[in-house]
């Protein structure tokens, strides 16, 4: 009976609610246990912020190309040797290649960054978790379920290594993409980007 109700309502002294409550402590202490990293999170914030300026820079050094073809096609004769100089230009110059150039080594930076701090995280969190495995009397695993504690040291540990590698670093990345995005269409043309968000 008292099993029974500790499989239903969860541990003894533990509200079902309890884990909800604790999100902003737990928040807390994944940062404490994150500080001997910060300074490739950091790092890693950096280049993600740099590859996307870039990627949001790139298109405008193409802008008279565009421009070069869109009056071509309007007057039904594209100026091919004018379209051509232009690319030559751009290739000679060598700034677009080495816009495109950086934004690609830039994320791939922070993406081995990453995948390198996250798995050194999971590996730090399946030590910590199997010495204070070790440590615990029989008692706690009479009144814990065995799914529980096997779901805390996998799916837990993967679930928060997965989320530093994939969601901490593009949230930062996707805001400055967003933000410079926003801010280069108002420098372009500031109708054509109230309509478009209109």
């Amino acid at each position: 009976m008292n099993n029974k109700k500790h499989i239903k309502n969860g541990p003894p002294g533990m509200n079902v609610s309890d884990k909800a409550n604790n999100f902003t402590s737990a928040m807390k202490r994944l940062f404490n246990e994150l500080k001997s990293f910060r300074i490739l999170i950091f790092f890693a914030f950096i280049v993600a912020i740099l590859s996307a300026i870039l990627s949001i820079i790139t298109p405008s050094r193409l802008s008279d190309l565009t421009d070069n073809i869109q009056s071509g096609l309007v007057i039904n004769t594209t100026n091919m040797k004018t379209i051509t100089e232009k690319i030559k230009s751009g290739i000679n110059d060598n700034i677009v290649i080495f816009l495109y150039v950086c934004s690609a080594l830039f994320t791939y930076i922070q993406s081995i960054c990453m995948a390198n701090v996250s798995n050194k995280f999971a590996k730090k969190l399946r030590t910590n978790i199997s010495k204070k495995i070790n440590k615990l009397p029989l008692k706690y695993f009479d009144n814990h379920q065995s799914g529980d504690i096997l779901s805390r040291v996998t799916n837990d540990v993967d679930t928060i290594s997965q989320s530093m590698n994939q969601s901490l670093v593009s949230f930062v990345s996707n805001i400055t993409l967003f933000v410079g995005t926003i801010i280069m269409m108002f420098v372009t043309n500031w109708v054509l980007a109230l309509t478009a968000i209109l």
